[in-house]
């Protein structure tokens, strides 16, 4: 890859390609590593897989460890896996022989690197001055009341987007920052995109001041109107966007009201003419 020694190209230029950050790749070594998951026949009947590092026993299907005690009770309930006695048995000499944890297990802050099996939980809120994670932001906001509320920073640099695991779902439910593995993003670019992008500035707004500069579809809808106040004001769009996210979706009325809406936009749109789905693609301002 070609770039300019000391310039940083915005991911938009068409006319130069990025230069992709060495801390942004994992080298083959890291990519071809040797497993550390353990199996068996009856493990294979249940779905578990044993991490002889974290000695526990991790349920395939949930991509979460599950305590020696509740294992079958979890694959009987959420999986519909039944065990014979003698499967019960055999469970009991493994848990035993192999020495897998009957306590939760905490994983050490500084292995940053993902634990086979465990699902992988992007676009995570990461602390800036310890190692806590969360995966929304009112569980940040609490934790930076409790832990650092003396620290004066502004709402933007005290966190960090990442992506997490946890060992088990139930508390205590701790999440941990991973480097995001090469083979869990699509490409190259994404891995740029996520990583570097949002270092850079954002741009400046561009509000319309012409008739001629509003596209036809805008200029019907005029939204550019109504949000006005908006579009100049970072924080009131946040706040806009967190109308699609709320941190309750369920409970919130409206939420589900505006996803009724779009769905019922996308049905109407199947059934649209191809030269209207042209025009909203050629026009998608």
């Amino acid at each position: 890859m070609s770039a300019i020694k000391g310039h940083r190209f915005h991911p938009f230029q068409s006319s130069q390609t990025p230069q992709i950050p060495k801390s942004m790749v994992i080298s083959s070594s890291q990519s071809s590593k040797v497993s550390y998951l353990r199996t068996s026949p009856l493990l294979n009947y249940l779905g578990y897989r044993f991490h002889t590092t974290h000695l526990v026993m991790i349920c395939v299907s949930c991509g979460v460890a599950q305590l020696p005690q509740n294992a079958l009770g979890h694959i009987k309930n959420q999986h519909k896996i039944s065990t014979t006695k003698e499967q019960k048995e055999q469970w009991n000499h493994t848990v035993t022989e192999w020495n897998v944890s009957s306590e939760y297990v905490i994983p050490s802050p500084t292995d940053r690197q993902p634990v086979e099996l465990l699902q992988l939980h992007a676009n995570a809120y990461c602390c800036n001055c310890c190692d806590y994670a969360a995966l929304t932001i009112s569980s940040f906001s609490k934790h930076w009341s409790i832990r650092h509320k003396s620290e004066n920073l502004p709402p933007s640099e005290r966190y960090h987007e990442g992506c997490v695991q946890t060992f088990y779902s139930h508390a205590p439910c701790t999440y941990f920052e991973v480097d995001v593995p090469i083979f869990h993003s699509t490409s190259l670019f994404d891995i740029y995109m996520k990583k570097e992008v949002p270092n850079y500035p954002p741009f400046d707004v561009t509000i319309p001041t012409a008739p001629r500069e509003i596209p036809p579809l805008l200029y019907n809808t005029r939204w550019h109107e109504h949000l006005a106040d908006y579009m100049t004001d970072k924080k009131q769009r946040r706040l806009l966007f967190t109308l699609a996210h709320p941190t309750h979706h369920t409970k919130e009325r409206l939420w589900n009201l505006i996803r009724d809406y779009l769905n019922c936009v996308v049905d109407v749109v199947k059934d649209t003419n191809m030269r209207v789905r042209c025009l909203l693609v050629e026009y998608p301002r």
